[in-house]
């Protein structure tokens, strides 16, 4: 089994830069928001024992970013009247959104990860690089596991496990074909959501509109209406109690965009939608964000697409191949 341990310095790397397979990234403590030093200079940087950091490598400087380990990942009740997340529109704040917000967490009533004091998290990619490497039984030894989108495993344990701790989503991304859906994915014929195995498994919903919001607030209140504003037709019933439901935070798409990718963060007419939808981090970025602040050590497995094949196939899962994501970018 190909498992390799990288260096922190290596995170944007493996993300931006290969095809992950299992990649542990081992988590080193920083100690201001952002440090740029020489990259020659990363390791003589002195750091407190208290806080994480990732590194954002150009080619003469690397900046370290801090990364809090006693955040909240999910929003609460208590940060609808934070200044800031007013002050940006989604999915970097929540603009106007805060009375759809708040009838949303009236209705879960439950805001954390429901794993105590986790040690080893794992995201895990959609990518092909899965296909037959039989990874399952070590991605499912990890204390929390994170899936994107509408991922099945069922049918796929040998090579990604069968165990889900946290399924990160956007409304779009519910719902997919019947070719793929299992006891952990969806199906659009039915547009019913079978999401979810186990009693502890949450679904988390990554908001980057606020049709978004709406889309969640008519799922946990089970009053639907034809869903307006989203581009491609969601899910319209879940096997997913309220309580099992979340709303990432929107510090970890704000911190990917302005402080990791560089990407332009405008301060947004709130509850507005972000005006270029092409310059926004991945959901899988966005999730080994979120995974870094919640556990010291943080795999990813899955990751990458295939470089110069545009026949290839995209995921472990369906016949997506790359010419279809290339016409998506283009």
């Amino acid at each position: 089994m190909n498992h390799h341990v990288v260096r922190p310095g290596l995170l944007l790397v493996a993300l931006l830069g290969c095809s992950a397979v299992l990649v542990g990234l081992r988590s080193t403590l920083g100690r201001s928001r952002l440090i740029p030093v020489a990259a020659s200079d990363v390791n003589r940087v002195s750091i407190p024992r208290d806080l994480r950091i990732a590194l954002r490598i150009s080619a003469n400087t690397t900046t370290i970013i801090m990364i809090d380990p006693h955040v909240n990942l999910f929003l609460r009740p208590e940060d609808l009247t934070s200044t800031q997340l007013v002050h940006y529109g989604l999915p970097f704040g929540i603009g106007n959104s805060g009375p759809t917000l708040k009838r949303i967490l009236n209705r879960t009533k439950r805001y954390g990860l429901n794993v105590s004091s986790p040690r080893r998290c794992v995201v895990v990619g959609n990518g092909h690089v899965l296909k037959g490497r039989g990874l399952g039984a070590a991605i499912d030894r990890h204390d929390v596991i994170i899936r994107m989108n509408d991922a099945p495993t069922l049918g796929h344990e040998v090579d990604v496990g069968q165990r889900t701790t946290l399924r990160l989503l956007y409304p779009e991304s519910s719902s997919t074909s019947s070719s793929t859906s299992s006891s952990s994915s969806t199906s659009s014929s039915s547009s019913t959501s079978t999401w979810g195995q186990g009693e502890g498994s949450l679904m988390a919903v990554l908001a980057f509109k606020p049709a978004d919001l709406q889309w969640l607030q008519q799922m946990v209140e089970k009053n639907l209406s034809p869903g307006r504003g989203l581009w491609r037709q969601a899910a319209r019933s879940w096997r997913v109690p309220p309580s099992h439901v979340r709303v990432l935070h929107p510090r970890f798409a704000l911190t990917a965009s302005r402080d990791l990718l560089l990407l332009p963060v405008t301060e947004t007419r709130p509850g507005s939608a972000p005006s270029a939808w092409s310059k926004l981090p991945t959901t899988g970025f966005i999730a080994v964000l979120a995974a870094l602040h919640a556990c010291p050590e943080v795999s990813i497995a899955g990751f990458g697409y295939p470089a110069n094949s545009p026949g290839a196939l995209v995921h472990y899962y369906g016949q997506s191949r790359m010419q279809e994501i290339t016409k998506v970018g283009d």
